[in-house]
């Protein structure tokens, strides 16, 4: 087309210049090229222009006011709402957001008010009133120029009534041209019970299509603001939209963002954080978004309070590890320390576990791990006398929950001294790895569970004893009122650093955490001074017999070394990379370990009866959390000196979770549940069903609709029981844990339905960290789950896993039985 011809020649002389002078080309010319490549990378085809100008409408200010004469000024116009703000009609945001606010990505956007843009709109205008163009230098021959406004919305009302509303003045003034939809379409809601069920990407939406179509188009026509754009640039869409016009101008457009965001830094980045970065960058940094690199590579250091000031999110500096790593490794294979990071051992097959040693020279022996014996033991519950009777329960569960650590028994509490052997805490081990975080956006069960195995797993290759005290990097479980208080100091030595590995034949940037060094030459005597009260505690006995607070006369720990896993050791290293890690995702890894060829079902539970073992080994409730879970779901009963459930009836746990994870995961809806639940009741009639969820409208709904006795319905015997006044409940898209609840309590709620859950018998569930925890406190339920959320197979539909997954579920409620055709295709391995 003329338009991608006359494109492609502009960009053809931009990219001659960066080739002639690619180190003095102006910045205006990157901006170009990068804007014409991607109008270039955008061109409709002739028949959605067609519908373009189908759509096209225009109040046109000239023919209403006669004047013919003005020069059109075209300004972009993108106003942002639907489900962007939760489909809210008002209680928008009355000022343009600063530079420096929060970056506004899922469960955090924010829309505004209409005379937000107006302001913009009004500065714009009276700059025109200012600015006249002289024609040939004749001063009688003087030119006005006339606001043209290109609107795009996803409004669902009409937004020129509101302007005209508002501002009848510029409304009369200003020429407006959109694209004309009805605008119910940005309606999309299914019902009132739960008003943000549907967004744009839901597969229920039923105007998926033409908010589609509307949306390409809506692009295509802010590419005609080529004299300024208003809008939202912390939006992808509002960027494409000025990149489009940048290119049809072919020249800088000024802009004016109300959601504080420029085209130098991504959506999820805080620009005002970033500034400092932004003033050293050049405009092919700013373009590329590179900010998380620039330290990294000139000043050959880490930045790793990028990620953890929470200036980026986290695929982003997944992405910016990998692009390190790559570049070390092509820099220097043999891994001699570019760039200040410690390569262990690179050319071992990280796969086996053969390689963690002590790595000293001529060190014949591997020492071997020594287990402390308070994990080798159960702990003496005597003292804890549980109870199940409802009146107890009652006063028990509505009692405030306790915000100091608890007092912990005689056994938990023992010192050093009377570890096996007599011999201090440290004896035997090279010395002690401080737990002390998960990753930033991480609820109970990825931090508690998923991030700890990893590190307890490491301490063990490496015959270190683990000690859990968290800081407030893992701010969703960080209460500061809770756990900010206290603190412990203790002397012992600094120096070591966690190296780094990889599997020589996934040279990519697949690291984890490798073998210890020392950072200097010898270590040094030090004084650690850790805040807080260190979190774990408050739920969980520790992992082992280390206490600052009793061993700080203990010699052997005196003496050895402290040592800690950075946060990119973590955050991919354990989560993604690590070979001998469980993984509960199958995402951002090497293909080796995801084994993509392995049916998802099958891959997952092999991960899982990993975790069992070392979740068992260490991760062990307190009598706290174990009373709450006995009141939540009585009908699990537990013996006082045991942690065996004994149930008179089977019971069927269901973990339904909507709060924040749409969009970012699929929302399984309630009647989707609806079906495995009558077939646990008609086979078990007096079984009862344990609801964990972190919506208060599912209850209320099983409530309304599971129990009315007709075909649809299950009836009145149905029972149904959930965790007793718990807080931590959202009537929409937001987290359990962004509530403005105590964040120690979301925390005990989570875990009491956590461990509530592994005590029934079957489980039907979505992908979730608190499912995946479940498992690992009880294994058994590993074979009698059903994951409503998860393809098992590629082989067949979805709707065809569905009536599979049912006849499976109901194979497993009687134990056996025929397999139907539909089952065999799920290639289960059956229990």
């Amino acid at each position: 087309s003329k338009t991608t011809t006359r494109s492609l020649r502009m960009m053809k002389r931009q990219l001659l210049e960066l080739q002639q002078n690619p180190l003095g080309a102006s910045p205006l010319i990157y901006l170009l090229a990068y804007c014409h490549i991607s109008r270039i990378t955008f061109q409709l085809r002739p028949f959605v222009l067609d519908l373009y100008q189908s759509h096209l409408k225009t109040v046109d200010a000239n023919a209403r006011n006669n004047d013919t004469t003005a020069i059109p000024f075209k300004v972009g116009l993108h106003v942002r709402r639907g489900d962007s703000c939760g489909h809210r009609k008002s209680g928008y945001e009355s000022k343009a957001s600063k530079l420096d606010s929060p970056p506004q990505v899922s469960h955090n956007r924010k829309c505004y008010e209409t005379d937000v843009y107006l302001r913009a709109l009004r500065k714009i205008q009276r700059n025109l009133e200012k600015t006249k163009k002289n024609s040939d230098d004749d001063d009688d021959k003087v030119v006005d120029y006339q606001l043209v406004v290109y609107v795009a919305t996803d409004h669902s009302s009409s937004l020129l009534q509101e302007i005209k509303e508002a501002d009848p003045e510029l409304y009369a003034s200003t020429t407006w041209t959109y694209l004309q939809y009805a605008r119910d379409i940005f309606d999309y809601l299914p019902h009132d019970l739960d008003p943000l069920a549907y967004f744009i990407e839901s597969p229920e939406n039923p105007n998926k299509g033409v908010l589609g179509e509307s949306a390409v188009l809506d692009i295509h026509h802010l590419s005609h603001g080529v004299d300024a754009f208003v809008g939202h640039l912390g939006s992808r869409f509002g960027k494409l939209g000025w990149y489009q016009a940048v290119s049809v101008r072919n020249g800088f457009v000024p802009f004016y963002t109300v959601d504080g965001h420029s085209t130098c830094c991504d959506i999820d980045e805080n620009c005002g954080t970033i500034m400092a970065g932004i003033a050293v960058m050049s405009m092919e940094n700013c373009l590329a978004l590179f900010y998380p690199h620039i330290d990294r590579f000139q000043n050959n250091q880490t930045r790793t309070d990028y990620w953890v000031d929470s200036i980026g999110a986290t695929h982003r500096r997944l992405a910016a590890e990998a692009e390190r790593v790559w570049r070390t490794n092509r820099q220097d294979p043999a891994g001699s320390g570019i760039a200040n990071v410690q390569w262990t051992n690179l050319n071992v097959n990280a796969a086996t576990w053969d390689y963690y040693n002590n790595n000293k020279k001529n060190t014949n022996t591997k020492q071997q791990t020594k287990r402390s014996t308070i994990i080798e033991e159960k702990e003496d519950d005597d003292e804890h006398e549980y109870f199940t009777d409802s009146e107890q329960c009652r006063e028990f569960m509505e009692q405030d929950i306790p915000t100091s650590l608890p007092v912990l028994s005689s056994s938990s509490r023992r010192s050093s001294s009377t570890t096996t052997g007599g011999g201090g805490a440290c004896d035997g081990y090279q010395g002690i790895l401080h737990i002390r975080h998960g990753d930033t956006g991480g609820a109970s069960g990825t931090v508690f569970f998923q991030f700890m195995i990893g590190q307890l797993l490491w301490a063990e290759q490496h015959n270190y004893k683990p000690w859990v005290h968290m800081n407030d990097v893992s701010q969703v479980v960080y209460d500061v009122q809770v756990h900010g208080n206290k603190g412990v100091n203790f002397t012992m030595l600094d120096g070591m650093k966690i190296g780094w590995a990889r599997d020589p034949d996934e040279p990519l940037g697949y690291t984890f955490p490798g073998v210890p060094y020392k950072e200097t030459d010898a270590l040094q005597s030090k004084e650690f001074i850790i805040p807080g009260t260190g979190i774990w505690n408050h739920y969980f006995y520790p992992v082992s017999d280390f206490n600052p607070a009793d061993d700080t006369n203990d010699a052997s720990c005196r003496n050895k070394p402290l040592i800690a896993m950075d946060y990119l050791h973590v955050l991919p290293g354990l989560h993604s990379h690590a070979p001998w890690v469980p993984h509960p995702w199958r995402y951002w890894m090497p293909e080796y370990i995801q084994q993509p060829d392995i049916p998802m079902k099958i891959w997952l539970d092999d991960q899982r009866k990993r975790a069992t073992t070392v979740v068992q080994k260490y991760i062990r409730f307190n009598p706290y959390l174990k009373q709450r879970a006995l009141c939540a779901h009585p009908a699990a009963t537990t013996n006082n000196n045991s942690e065996e459930t004994t149930n008179d009836a089977p019971t069927l746990g269901m973990h339904i979770r909507h709060g924040d994870k749409f969009p970012s995961r699929e929302r399984i809806q309630l009647e989707e549940f609806f079906p495995f639940a009558k077939a646990f009741i008609q086979a078990y009639p007096e079984g009862t069903i344990y609801l964990a969820t972190d919506s208060a409208l599912v209850y209320h709904q099983i409530q309304q609709s599971w129990t009315t006795g007709d075909d649809d319905s299950i009836g009145q015997q149905l029972r149904v029981v959930v965790q007793p006044n718990v807080q931590g409940l959202s009537r929409n898209d937001t987290a359990a844990f962004d509530l403005g609840v105590s964040k120690h309590r979301t925390n005990v709620e989570a875990l009491t339905d956590i461990l509530a859950l592994s005590k029934c018998n079957y489980l039907l569930h979505g992908w979730s960290a608190m499912t995946e925890a479940v498992f690992f406190l009880n294994p058994k339920l590993i074979d009698n789950a059903i994951d409503l959320e998860m393809d098992w197979t590629l082989d067949i539909t979805k709707e065809l896993q569905d009536v599979a997954k049912l006849d499976y579920f109901k194979y497993l409620l009687l134990g056996g039985g025929e397999m139907t055709p539909l089952m065999r295709k799920l290639k289960l391995r059956l229990p």
